[in-house]
């Protein structure tokens, strides 16, 4: 692998993490989470398939499919048995003629194995990232000097906590806040390529983030809203161009702005973060600094996702031989089988379905990918930790082969989160009655539903 392929699987680490959940400072979350499978029998073959399915999830929850699926061969054998050895309380059961699989893990312990088989530190070696935020992306209206300066402080230090948490190093040390300060002016709102490279060069580092353009705004709140809270913080219109000195180009370039319909950061992504209210009784200069925390956090996230998008481009796909039919997907990890000869798969040990002409194994018909309203979070209230682990089965059990995707997003406040997506015909709302009218909880579960949120809450 090249210098820049070293560096860019380094970078594409920190991308994982955001399957993680992504949860505000001070918040709690739970770091073990039960991992849950069906199988379609009770054979060791499947078995072994579900155990596989599970353990793909958790990598996928660290480093997101797409992602895992450009890790192959020893190394991807490697990061599956890691996460084989911290799998607890396993078990294969039985219930009402299905078969589940069901298994603990610690997700910390995951990712610090997940980041030990990829040998970050080395594979990264001595090359350094610098991150350049222009000072009036954070010149909030309404703030005085000081208060700016400490939302520029803030969004460095997301940018740094993103970047180090997983082990990617950054240059300038994150206590350099000043240094930063005087490059972000030199380079200006509009950096040439030309500048940049006399930059990087300057600092000795081979890769330079610039975020020239944008704002944190707050917006005055309006009608009913005007009662409760002084107005709103979102960010607009910021930009970010990756470049890599040593190749002298742009490598990618992201943008960054707020919608409206997200009001809770859990649902952020790498293009749209939430909207943060500001009450009548908060501090407006508190609030902001919080928020510009997360720009911060996201701006890392898109670095990391930029340099990874780049090497995952250039990554060989694997090809059938002369005379093979075609790969064949593994029923465990979902790697894909290029040899007829394998009866296994050499990643995770799954058996594999039997290479056939023209093609390999038929692809599962009749359901439809999700698409984004086909999403959904569970939000449960009032539970303690065994019931939610019993109400959370059910409902997987009641949504069959429809549901897919279950992530447990932690605990936001006073509510447990997970979300999923299901793709079948009946409503789902009904689905969920219908699982918790088999089980212990069908007198003391209230079950609402605003959107494509799904409230189950405990009567007290």
């Amino acid at each position: 692998m090249n210098r820049f392929g070293k560096l860019a699987l380094t970078a594409a680490l920190g991308v994982g993490l955001l399957a993680a959940p992504v949860l505000a400072q001070g918040e709690r979350q739970r770091d073990e989470i039960t991992v849950t499978k069906r199988a379609q029998s009770g054979s060791d073959a499947d078995k072994t398939i579900a155990r596989a399915q599970a353990v793909t999830q958790v990598i996928e929850d660290i480093l997101k499919d797409w992602s895992f699926s450009a890790i192959r061969g020893e190394q991807r054998k490697k990061l599956i048995h890691n996460i084989f050895d911290i799998l607890r309380g396993e078990k294969f059961k039985e219930r009402r003629g299905k078969w589940r699989y069901t298994a603990k893990v610690s997700m910390s312990e995951a990712r610090n194995r997940v980041l030990d088989a990829l040998d970050v530190q080395n594979t990264f070696g001595a090359d350094q990232c610098i991150v350049v935020v222009h000072p009036d992306v954070c010149k909030v209206p309404g703030l005085d000097a000081d208060e700016q300066k400490a939302l520029y402080t803030q969004v460095l230090a997301g940018v740094s906590d993103y970047l180090n948490k997983h082990r990617f190093r950054e240059a300038p040390a994150a206590g350099q806040k000043e240094q930063m300060l005087r490059a972000a002016l030199e380079l200006g709102a509009n950096a040439t390529t030309q500048q940049m490279h006399e930059f990087a060069a300057a600092n000795n580092a081979p890769i330079v983030v610039t975020v020239p353009t944008g704002k944190i705004k707050m917006e005055p709140a309006k009608g009913a809203q005007a009662r409760i809270n002084q107005g709103f913080l979102r960010c607009m219109g910021i930009r970010g161009k990756v470049y890599d000195k040593n190749t002298d180009t742009v490598l990618g370039q992201f943008a960054l702005s707020s919608s409206m319909n997200k009001t809770n950061e859990t649902q952020a992504t790498f293009e749209e973060m939430h909207i943060s209210w500001v009450g009548k009784g908060d501090s407006r200069s508190m609030v902001a600094e919080r928020y510009a925390n997360r720009v911060g956090y996201w701006i890392g996230a898109n670095v990391c996702r930029r340099l990874f998008d780049r090497f995952y481009a250039m990554q060989p796909q694997p090809q059938p031989s002369a005379g093979s039919s075609g790969p064949r997907d593994c029923p465990g990890c979902g790697d894909k089988i290029v040899d007829n000869a394998l009866k296994e798969c050499p990643a995770c040990e799954s058996p594999l379905p039997a290479a056939t002409g023209g093609g390999g194994a038929a692809a599962p018909a009749g359901r439809r990918v999700p698409t984004a309203r086909d999403y959904y979070q569970l939000r449960l209230k009032d539970w303690d930790d065994t019931e939610v682990q019993e109400i959370v089965e059910a409902v997987q059990e009641a949504l069959g082969d429809d549901g897919a995707n279950f992530q447990d997003k932690g605990v936001v406040k006073i509510f447990y989160i997970y979300r999923f997506s299901y793709v079948g015909k009946e409503m789902i709302t009904t689905l969920i009655r219908e699982a918790l009218e088999d089980s212990d909880f069908k007198d003391s579960a209230k079950i609402t539903k605003t959107g494509n949120n799904i409230n189950i809450i405990k009567n007290r």
